[in-house]
């Protein structure tokens, strides 16, 4: 299941980071969050942070699961009409 959340995390914040105009213009009436950057700034900002800490989140994550699973006695994964 995390391996299916990876792939549509990297295309939405490659989408954000990459995006030539600013995506969500609502914003520009609410203010902006950090001063001192434009709102394409600040969405090339969130893209990044999505694109590269989300992914890097859900492969650690990923990475956990396996060294957990792999760790497991043999035994413990074979169903019980094989073990004789």
């Amino acid at each position: 299941m995390m391996l299916a959340v990876i792939p549509p995390q990297i295309a939405a914040g490659a989408l954000l980071f990459m995006a030539p105009h600013d995506l969500y213009p609502v914003y520009s009436l609410c203010g902006r969050a950090l001063t001192g950057l434009t709102s394409l700034q600040e969405q090339q900002l969130g893209g990044m942070l999505l694109w590269v800490s989300g992914a890097m989140m859900s492969v650690i994550g990923i990475l956990i699961v396996a060294a957990r699973e792999w760790s497991r006695p043999a035994s413990l994964l074979l169903p019980d009409r094989l073990h004789g």
